[in-house]
């Protein structure tokens, strides 16, 4: 997992700024995007109902339990990375706003990217 951590690291998506022209799905495109010219294959990953749910009380008790006050916009779904961690022998999600990664049945922070 230290290999896709650092390529986040060295990665500018998550500086970028969210507005109305441009989303979670252009965050989320733009990460792929970059992942793919440096050899990552990622796909996107659609969060909706309870999943969304689930993933939403997720990272906000963890950026709150790190001091962040979360803004978390309307909506019914979520555009987020799924990748296929090789020492972990399974996908994980990754927030392309932020670098965190979780796990995808129990939506678990593995790594806090930029919090």
């Amino acid at each position: 997992m230290k290999e896709i951590i650092t390529f986040l690291n060295n990665d500018d998506t998550d500086t970028l700024n969210w507005s109305e022209s441009f989303t979670c799905e252009d965050f989320t495109e733009t990460l792929i995007e970059k992942g793919k010219e440096k050899g990552y294959r990622m796909s996107k990953y659609s969060l909706e109902g309870s999943e969304l749910s689930k993933y939403e009380e997720s990272w906000i008790s963890y950026a709150e339990s790190r001091g962040y006050v979360v803004w978390w916009g309307e909506g019914d779904s979520h555009a987020v990375c799924k990748a296929y961690i090789t020492e972990l022998n399974k996908h994980v999600l990754i927030e392309p706003q932020s670098d965190a990664i979780f796990t995808i049945e129990e939506y678990k922070v593995l790594y806090g990217g930029g919090i």
